[in-house]
């Protein structure tokens, strides 16, 4: 079955505070009022979360300059097809989320309470950063078989994957399995707390390539080693 939701969230106070683009330490030391509301936000988070997560894995069975055509019928296109798939032999397509639950309650806090309301927004942003490094290393360790290689999984938005042309080709192939996770007509994901990849199968795909590598906000992130080095 294409569909998994048996997940253990685990994210800590200092994961919310990066989330928000915090030090942890100093943050401590200046505000340590927002550590509590951290705390609290954590706290109330860990009701909140529902992991879900869809995937499917195609054959490849032919290329075309930046064009992968799936024995499923769909194709995946673009500059990163030629730069880190065109050696694949099966694509692997996925979604996660952590649900609406969450993104409900802080709509309904943010005019009441706005510090407790970015907190708990900001450990949905890491809940779902973190289901996403879960379900990668799920596939990597039971669904790849282990004389295979795996590429980093690439997301749209991504440099040479726009979020129009990856999330449409990544849904035309998923909502059959689902509607727990969508797109809006914008090309957004709903629920908005939601991560898609792509992650390329086969003997000779490049394994040395990171995420980071093709994301504009590698400076900036608080996954990043330049985003913790940013905040530090």
């Amino acid at each position: 079955m294409p569909i998994l939701t048996n997940w253990k969230i685990t994210i800590s106070v200092d994961d919310i505070l990066r989330a928000q683009g915090a030090n942890p330490n100093i943050l401590r030391e200046r505000s340590p009022h927002l550590i509590t509301v951290a705390e609290n936000a954590l706290k109330d988070a860990s009701e909140l979360l529902h992991p879900f997560v869809m995937y499917e894995i195609s054959d490849v069975i032919q290329r075309e300059n930046e064009r992968l055509f799936l024995a499923n019928g769909h194709q995946i296109s673009g500059k990163i097809v030629n730069k880190q798939l065109a050696c694949a032999n099966r694509i692997l397509i996925a979604a996660c989320t952590i649900s609406d639950e969450l993104e409900k309650i802080v709509s309904a806090e943010f005019h009441k309470d706005p510090s407790y309301a970015l907190a708990l927004d900001a450990a949905g942003i890491a809940a779902v950063d973190k289901l996403s490094s879960l379900a990668q290393k799920y596939f990597k360790q039971n669904l790849i078989p282990p004389e295979l290689k795996a590429t980093s999984a690439f997301n749209p938005g991504m440099k040479d994957w726009p979020v129009a042309v990856g999330q449409e080709q990544i849904f035309s192939i998923l909502k059959k399995i689902s509607d727990r996770i969508r797109l809006s007509d914008s090309f957004l994901m709903i629920p908005a707390k939601s991560v898609s990849f792509v992650i390329g199968i086969g003997n000779e795909v490049d394994t040395t390539a990171k995420q980071c590598d093709y994301c504009d906000k590698k400076q900036t992130c608080y996954l990043s080693k330049a985003g913790k080095e940013l905040i530090s």
